[in-house]
């Protein structure tokens, strides 16, 4: 189950589409399509969030956690985090492999300064895998009050399906704060 909202702005249709917390599925999702109205073809579609914001300023919190399961928590989070970090031996000198504080940054929601640190730092074998995941793990609630703003933007922007409201009976509260 998804919802789904539609805006035309300056000649341009936006359509979005939300998965995750009370709108159903198992992790949050967004994404859409952008298209002229003139030229339904010439568009572009998929997880582009961020080009969304330009007419769904309001759902920043949902673009911010994609790829975050229910409780804020980004996909692998520490599997993840881990390769940006350069913690892999994947490691490249490409500007888009790892290391890469951007991208570490940007997974962990974290702010740019913290992952440069943590970049350097696995560089300098400063910080072990073990040490990277327990920094993850402290994220966690800072992750699921991600979540729970997520969840209330969900509540106020969309009708909840019925599939939101059963998850809400199986977990015993509601998806909100």
């Amino acid at each position: 189950m998804s919802v789904k909202v539609k805006r035309e702005m300056n000649g341009t249709i936006y359509r979005m589409e939300v998965k995750g917390g009370p709108a159903g599925g198992d992790y949050f999702s967004v994404t859409g399509d952008i298209f002229p109205v003139d030229k339904p073809m010439d568009g572009v579609c998929g997880a582009v969030g961020k080009e969304l914001l330009e007419a769904f300023p309001w759902a920043k919190p949902l673009v911010d956690l994609h790829l975050s399961d229910n409780s804020g928590v980004p996909m692998h989070a520490a599997e993840n985090g881990w390769y940006w970090a350069g913690g892999t031996e994947w490691n490249s000198p490409s500007q888009d492999d790892p290391p890469n504080s951007f991208y570490l940054a940007s997974h962990l929601r974290i702010p740019q300064e913290d992952a440069d640190d943590i970049v350097r730092k696995v560089a300098l074998k400063e910080m072990d895998k073990a040490e990277f995941k327990a920094f993850v793990e402290g994220q966690r609630p800072r992750w699921g009050q991600e979540a729970e703003q997520a969840n209330k933007t969900i509540r106020s922007h969309f009708e909840i399906p019925e599939v939101g409201r059963e998850l809400e009976q199986r977990m015993g509260r509601r998806l909100t704060a």
